[in-house]
């Protein structure tokens, strides 16, 4: 399609929020919200990186898929991302005061509602060829029908402390989600032309008690503790129809469903200590706290629904255990905020996104490759954060951040993206994980005074962000167009505020030095042979104008 608009961003927001106060005591928050998010969906530049048979199938493709350019592409389709959502939430709150032994006791309800209509389109070959379109917008034999998902929440807390010095909360939490997505697909290689119609629907949920205390055992060393208890429930069915049609006439093909009930127990422990001021009378630190920090984490399994139903497998959870330790500064009158931390942790059964080999259900003697989610992994990150924020003088606020991380597999047998044959990724660097990342910015704020209307004097502030990432792996090592090589960013602002600082009107650049950077990438390797870069945006200029009721 020529002259439509990709990558781009055009959304409406409208937020409303009400407090009532029906007694001293007591506080309702009531907050409501509906967006509509529509966009002409992801573009991105399409790359050979190796022969296929699919690519002779589809006369030109080749060619085709190399015109592609970062920000210069072809579709066959109108790309298309809309997603309509509302809902509503609020918050009951009753501070209950000294109830015997609890001090402070505060009970808490928070309720949550949410819907969403999402409709897409999307040409994963990004060409002008109609090679592989998925589509659920609905008005067409070959565009599935909108889809609809639901979320509710409900939590429930306590608040309170007991001789001063120990306070704790107990609490429990409940989520119920449906969804139904029905698209349509059309694979097309030449003549040939393959046309499905999927049905997903989910019906989860999962419930929690959970519970942590921290006590202050004296004034320079604080223990925390909890645990939470999680049961989730996962369902999905899924209906499988060749030949895409609205009416539903058609036989399936394949018809299922499953469902997995996962638990897990996620302790967490804390040990704080906080340097006594007297410690800190003679030395230029105002203030000093090391800590230490272990964590459990936990993430739900779930089903594989992949094209042609050939598969409904459970994925089982993924564990992290986590630890942490490092220390949080104030100095100089605090002028210099200085932060430090270093952690690890070690992954179980982690959920990765890779291919497998499902046999040869046609018999044209070709292996079925499939991008499925399976635990196939162990592995370890480690890393360290530096934060700072200095004021050295009025106005001037200088800030930066500095980030290691070396994530890599300890164990992880895969097939390989370019190849389709099996692959030993231990040792390997995990995707979508940059080693190095920074941050610096530097503004001044400055008072202006203007001879006119005292509403008018404000203050001017410039201000400049330097950010850097190092190399990022999308795919495997194995496909180097998938890298994206680390990258400088540089950005400006320029700000004036007025109105007693209720107003502010602004002029931005981000990505002044054009820098071109991927940040996601779709490998069609193993089938067609080739790969799609989605790309951030180039230089862009700005401009804002706010207000604060």
């Amino acid at each position: 399609m020529r002259d439509q608009g990709a990558s781009d961003r055009n959304s409406i927001t409208f937020l409303g929020t009400l407090r009532f106060l029906p007694l001293d005591d007591v506080t309702f928050d009531l907050s409501g919200s509906w967006s509509n998010f529509h966009n002409d969906g992801k573009g991105g530049q399409c790359l050979v990186i190796q022969p296929t048979g699919l690519q002779n199938l589809a006369v030109g493709f080749a060619d085709a898929c190399r015109r592609g350019e970062p920000f210069r592409f072809e579709a066959d389709t109108d790309n298309l991302v809309q997603v309509e959502s509302f809902g509503t939430w609020g918050t009951l709150s009753w501070d209950a005061g000294d109830r015997g032994p609890l001090e402070d006791l505060e009970l808490r309800s928070i309720t949550s509602w949410r819907k969403q209509r999402p409709r897409r389109r999307h040409d994963f070959d990004m060409t002008a060829l109609p090679v592989l379109q998925v589509s659920n917008v609905g008005g067409g034999p070959i565009d599935g029908v909108p889809g609809f998902q639901q979320q509710i929440s409900q939590e429930i807390q306590a608040n309170a402390s007991v001789w001063e010095d120990l306070t704790w909360v107990l609490g429990f939490f409940s989520f119920w989600e449906t969804a139904d997505t029905r698209s349509s697909t059309r694979i097309q290689a030449g003549p040939v032309e393959a046309l499905q119609d999927d049905t997903d629907r989910i019906d989860n949920w999962n419930w929690a008690l959970f519970g942590q205390a921290s006590w202050d055992v004296t004034d320079w060393l604080s223990l925390t503790g909890g645990v939470r208890y999680t049961e989730e429930k996962k369902g999905i069915e899924i209906i499988n129809r060749l030949g895409a049609n609205v009416d539903n006439d058609r036989p399936p093909e394949f018809q299922g469903g499953n469902r997995a009930i996962f638990t897990a127990w996620t302790p967490m422990a804390s040990v704080a200590l906080l340097a006594p001021d007297a410690l800190l009378e003679d030395v230029w630190l105002d203030h000093l706290l090391a800590y230490f920090t272990y964590a459990r984490g936990f993430k739900g399994g779930g089903f594989n629904a992949v094209f042609a139903g050939t598969s409904l497998d459970p994925f089982g959870p993924e564990y992290l255990d986590s630890f942490e330790v490092g220390f949080k500064t104030i100095a100089l009158d605090a002028r210099l905020t200085l932060n430090v931390s270093l952690f690890t942790g070690s992954y179980e059964d982690i959920q990765v996104a890779t291919l497998i080999d499902a046999g040869d259900p046609d018999g044209d003697g070709t292996p079925d490759l499939q991008r499925v989610i399976l635990n196939a992994a162990e592995a370890t990150n480690r890393g360290v954060e530096v934060e700072l924020l200095a004021q050295p003088v009025d106005g001037l606020q200088i800030t930066g951040s500095l980030g290691y991380l070396d994530a890599r597999y300890d164990a992880f047998d895969g097939i390989s993206d370019a190849t389709g044959q099996p692959i030993d990724r231990a040792g390997q660097r995990l995707t979508d994980v940059p080693e190095f990342q920074s941050f610096v910015s530097v503004q001044y704020s400055m008072p202006v005074e203007i001879d006119g209307p005292p509403w008018l004097v404000g203050w001017l502030t410039p201000r400049l962000e330097w950010f850097y990432s190092s190399s990022t792996l999308y795919a495997g090592p194995e496909i180097p167009e998938a890298t994206q090589p680390g990258y400088n960013l540089l950005n400006a602002r320029l700000s004036y505020d007025f109105l007693d600082d209720r107003a502010q009107i602004a002029l931005w650049g981000k990505n002044l030095t054009n820098q071109f950077y991927f940040t996601h990438v779709n490998p069609l390797v193993s089938s067609f042979g080739t790969a799609v870069r989605y790309y951030a945006p180039p230089r862009l200029w700005g401009g804002e104008l706010s207000y604060r009721f």
